[in-house]
């Protein structure tokens, strides 16, 4: 009997360490691909600083008589969210998925005003430019608001911040001419 007691301990050993470990594996992957998505945000922040320095390059060069065509920003790639966030979204706080999907509609927003740019008509490229430039700005801040893990605040309930960026974009259209400043949203 001491013999069966010994066998049936070391399996129920072997089977709750075996568990244990599978536990680990699980969390610390999960772990990793939630840490890989802020990363990818955080990449993403420099990227859209960058996107909106270019943008303002553009409408510099917008009016140089000697440009033969006109160059526009390229689209972001958020592939890392793309892949991972439904695998791991259950694993998030709920704030913490709508920082996320707020900046994921943001990038969205972007990427629908980088297609704008491109394939609209050229009299719409300073009203589209100066949208994009808009959508930019928005993704500096909610990308900011995701790697600062500020998971109470939300830039639409901010007035103010809005108030700022508007502001922003306004000056930045008059500075370099573009029309239709009242159709911004």
């Amino acid at each position: 009997m001491e013999t069966f007691g010994i066998a049936i301990s070391t399996l129920f050993i072997g089977y709750f360490l075996g568990q244990a470990t599978d536990f680990a594996k699980f969390y610390y992957s999960n772990h990793r691909k939630k840490r890989a998505i802020k990363v990818e945000v955080q990449d993403l922040l420099e990227e859209f600083q960058y996107k909106t320095g270019r943008i303002e390059e553009i409408a510099k060069m917008l009016s140089d008589d000697e440009l033969l065509n006109i160059p526009a920003p390229g689209k972001v790639d958020n592939v890392i969210y793309q892949d991972l966030f439904a695998e791991v979204s259950p694993y998030f706080t709920k704030k913490e998925r709508e920082l996320l999907k707020s900046f994921n509609g943001s990038v969205e927003h972007f990427n629908a005003g980088v297609n704008s740019l491109i394939s609209g008509e050229a009299e719409k490229f300073p009203k589209n430019l100066l949208n994009l430039y808009y959508y930019s700005l928005l993704c500096e801040e909610t990308a900011k608001n995701v790697v600062d893990n500020n998971l109470d605040y939300r830039l639409t309930d901010d007035d103010g911040r809005l108030t700022e960026i508007n502001a922003r974009v306004h000056e930045f259209g008059l500075r370099y001419s573009l029309d239709n400043l009242h159709e911004i949203r």
